[in-house]
C-alpha cells in the first residue's frame, strides 16, 4: 500500500540492511504482491497470504495468521520485532507468547485517536494493557507521553518522522532563490484535521 506506514517501515528497514543488519517484513499480503516504496532486495518479505485489507478478519483467520507467524519467527529467528501500530502489535505479541523475543511497540497516531473510536474507551484500556507487555513503545512526539497512563511512560521513547535529503535540488528549473511554500498532504478524514490546518494558516497569513 502507499501511506505513511508503509513509507516509514520501508525506510527503516532500508537503513537498516544498509548498515548490514538481517531484515525481515511480515505482512498479510498475497504471494504476488508488490512494494509500493522501493525496497532492498536484501530484506526477506514474509507474505502470509491470508486475508484482505479491506475486510474485517474472523476469529478462524487470525487463529490461522497467529499460527503462521509463530512458524515464521521460529525460522527466521529475529533478535527483535517491531509492530507497527497497535493491531499489528498485539496481533505479534499474542503470537510470539513464550518465544522469549524482545518487541517493540511502534505507535504512529496520536493517543487522541481514541477520543473518535466507536467503543473507543474499551480500545484504549485493551490496547495500554497490550503495551504494557512491550519492552519499547514508539511514540512520534515527547507531547504524546504524557497522554499515555503513567505505568507505560518509562517505556516510551519519542522518534519523530525522519525527513530524508534531496538527492537533486528542488526547483531545477526554478530561479535559484524560488519563493517558499507550504505543502500539506493528507487524506480528508477527522483523523488527518485538514480544518485545523487551515484555521491555523488563516490566523498567519497575511491579508
Amino acid at each position: 500500500m502507499a501511506g505513511g506506514i508503509e513509507r516509514m517501515a520501508t525506510m527503516m528497514m532500508n537503513d537498516m540492511a544498509a548498515r548490514g543488519l538481517r531484515v525481515g517484513l511480515l505482512t498479510w499480503d498475497p504471494e504476488d504482491a508488490t512494494a509500493h516504496y522501493p525496497m532492498d532486495p536484501a530484506i526477506t518479505w514474509m507474505k502470509l497470504a491470508m486475508g484482505e485489507a479491506s475486510q474485517r478478519a474472523g476469529w478462524g483467520l487470525r487463529l490461522r495468521r497467529q499460527r503462521a507467524i509463530r512458524r515464521l519467527a521460529r525460522g527466521f529467528r529475529p533478535d527483535v520485532v517491531i509492530g507497527f501500530q497497535a493491531g499489528a502489535f498485539i496481533a505479534l505479541r499474542t503470537a510470539l507468547v513464550g518465544l522469549g523475543i524482545p518487541m517493540i511497540a511502534a505507535e504512529r497516531n496520536a493517543p487522541d485517536l481514541y477520543d473518535f473510536l466507536r467503543q473507543g474507551v474499551r480500545a484504549r484500556r485493551m490496547t495500554e494493557l497490550a503495551l504494557a507487555t512491550a519492552s519499547r513503545i514508539t511514540v512520534q512526539l515527547p507531547s504524546y507521553r504524557p497522554r499515555y497512563p503513567a505505568f507505560l511512560r518509562r517505556r516510551i521513547v519519542d522518534i519523530p518522522n525522519p525527513v530524508p535529503a534531496l538527492a537533486e535540488p528542488p526547483y531545477p528549473n526554478e530561479a535559484a532563490d524560488p519563493p517558499r511554500l507550504i505543502l500539506n498532504m493528507g487524506r480528508l478524514s477527522y483523523q488527518k484535521n485538514q480544518a485545523f490546518l487551515l484555521r491555523a494558516f488563516a490566523r498567519v497569513a497575511p491579508t
